[in-house]
C-alpha cells in the first residue's frame, strides 16, 4: 500500500500504511532507537472539531494506551508508546504479523468447533487479565482480534476501552462499539461492565463458527431489535458447514451461556473456562464434575437454554440431564495462549451425536427482553486488525444424559 502521510513521527520512520479504519490510521514504522518494526496508530480526528473536543479525543487516545498498557497477557496488544504529532496523536504498539479474525472468516468461512475453542481459551483469559487490571474493552468483536503467523490470538484496539475511575468520555445517546456486537444492557442505556465483553465474546465465537453474527440484520433498528428480544440462543445459521455435533457441543454450551440476557447470570472468565472444560470431558465420553463458581445471585429461574446458578454458585449445564457433583474441577490455566491449529476452510463434518438444543425463554424474562438489573446509566477489517468503529427454526432435540442403570450385587 502506497505511504501517503509524514515520513517521520518523532523518532519513528514511517514505512508503509497498514491499514484505515474508523478511528484512525495504522502504519507500519522503524523504531530506530530500539532496532525494531513496530504499528503506529494515528487516530483520526474529524474536521470542525472544538477545542474542547480535541482535547476529549486527545484524552482518549491517551487512556487507550494506558488501559492496554496495564495489561500483561499474551492474548492482548502490547503497547510501547504514545505521543503527539502535528496536533495529533499516535499510539506506538507492537507489530502483529497475520490477520483479523474478520478477514480470515471474509477468505476461508466459518472455522471448525477445535478452532473456535481454542480461540475462546485464548481470549477468555486476555479478558480476564483485562478486567482485573480494571479495564473493559467495549469492541471485542473478529475485526479487533488477530491470528499472528506465530500461532497467537490477540485482542486489540481498546480505543473506546472504559477503565475504571476515568471519566466517561461517550456523548449521550451515541453508541460506540458495533451494535451486533454490542451487550443489550447498552442498548438499555445502562454502563458496560466486564460481563458485557464477555456476552461480545459469545457474539464473536457465534460468528466464527456459524459465518456471521447471530444479530446481522438490514438496518441498525433492526440490529438492536434482534439483540433485544430475538429467541435465545441463536440457532445455527451455517449447518452446511458446523452440524451439530460432539465435536461443537462444548462450544456451542459457552456461546448459550455467555448469551444471557441477565447480566448476572452470565459467567465470568474464570466460570466460562471451567464449563467449557466440563463440557469438553463430557463431549469425550467421560464423567466431569460440575464447575464451581464464585458465589453470585441466586437464579431467578430455572429455565433451559442458558446455565443457571444455584444459591452456593454452581453452574448449571443449558441442556441435558444432570449429573451429582464429584470429584474436582480440572484446571484450566487461564494465560494460556498456545499455537493456533492451522487455520483454513473448516471441512463439514456429518456424522456424530447431535449437540444439546439451546432453546427456551432466558431466566430474565420470557419476552426476549432484556431486564436491567440496577447498573447505573451511562468494508473488511484491514488485515492488522488495528480498527475500531463506532421465525424462530424448530430446535434440535436435546442429547439426553441419562446415567447408567444401576448394577446390582448378588
Amino acid at each position: 500500500m502506497p505511504q501517503t502521510g509524514p515520513s517521520t513521527v518523532g523518532r519513528y520512520e514511517l514505512r508503509s500504511r497498514l491499514g484505515t479504519g474508523g478511528m484512525g490510521t495504522v502504519w507500519r514504522a522503524w523504531d530506530p532507537s530500539l532496532r525494531r518494526d513496530v504499528a503506529i496508530k494515528e487516530v483520526l480526528l474529524p474536521s470542525g472539531m472544538t477545542p474542547q473536543e480535541q482535547t476529549e479525543a486527545h484524552q482518549r487516545t491517551l487512556r487507550e494506551a494506558q488501559a492496554t498498557a496495564r495489561i500483561n497477557h499474551t492474548a492482548v496488544v502490547t503497547i510501547h508508546d504514545v505521543l503527539e504529532h502535528d496536533h495529533s496523536p499516535w499510539i506506538v504498539m507492537e507489530l502483529l504479523n497475520g490477520q483479523s479474525l474478520q478477514t480470515h472468516l471474509e477468505q476461508h468461512g466459518p472455522m471448525s468447533p477445535t478452532q473456535v475453542e481454542h480461540t475462546a481459551r485464548a481470549l477468555l483469559g486476555g479478558l480476564k487479565s483485562a478486567h482485573a487490571a480494571g479495564v473493559t474493552h467495549r469492541d471485542v468483536k473478529p475485526a479487533n482480534i488477530m491470528l499472528t503467523e506465530d500461532g497467537r490470538t490477540v485482542l486489540t484496539d481498546f480505543g473506546i476501552a472504559n477503565v475504571d475511575g476515568s471519566t466517561a468520555l461517550t456523548q449521550t445517546g451515541v453508541y460506540i462499539g458495533s451494535p451486533e456486537y454490542m451487550a443489550p444492557e447498552r442498548f438499555e442505556g445502562a454502563r458496560a461492565l466486564p460481563t458485557s465483553d464477555l456476552w461480545s465474546l459469545g457474539v464473536t465465537l457465534y460468528a466464527l463458527l456459524e459465518g456471521r453474527s447471530p444479530f446481522k440484520r438490514d438496518s441498525i433498528t433492526g440490529i438492536i431489535s434482534a439483540v433485544l428480544t430475538a429467541p435465545m440462543p441463536p440457532e445455527p445459521l451455517a449447518q452446511e458447514h458446523t452440524p451439530p455435533t460432539a465435536e461443537s457441543a462444548p462450544i456451542r454450551a459457552l456461546i448459550a451461556a455467555l448469551l444471557n440476557r441477565d447480566v448476572e447470570q452470565r459467567p465470568d472468565p474464570d466460570q466460562a473456562l471451567r464449563l467449557l472444560e466440563r463440557e469438553r470431558e463430557t463431549a469425550r465420553g467421560q464423567a466431569a464434575p460440575f464447575p464451581t463458581a464464585s458465589p453470585r445471585s441466586p437464579s431467578k429461574a430455572g429455565t433451559s437454554g442458558n446455565p443457571t446458578q444455584t444459591p452456593s454458585g454452581g453452574v448449571h449445564p443449558p441442556t441435558g440431564g444432570t449429573q451429582p457433583p464429584s470429584g474436582t474441577p480440572l484446571p484450566v490455566p487461564p494465560g494460556t495462549n498456545t499455537p493456533h491449529p492451522t487455520f483454513g476452510p473448516s471441512r463439514p463434518t456429518h456424522s456424530g451425536p447431535q449437540a444439546p438444543a439451546h432453546s427456551g425463554p432466558q431466566a430474565s424474562g420470557a419476552t426476549g427482553r432484556y431486564t436491567p438489573t440496577g447498573s447505573p446509566p451511562g468494508g473488511p477489517a484491514p488485515v492488522t486488525g488495528y480498527t475500531s468503529t463506532t421465525h424462530q427454526q424448530p430446535a434440535h432435540p436435546p442429547v439426553s444424559h441419562a446415567p447408567p442403570a444401576p448394577h446390582t450385587q448378588h
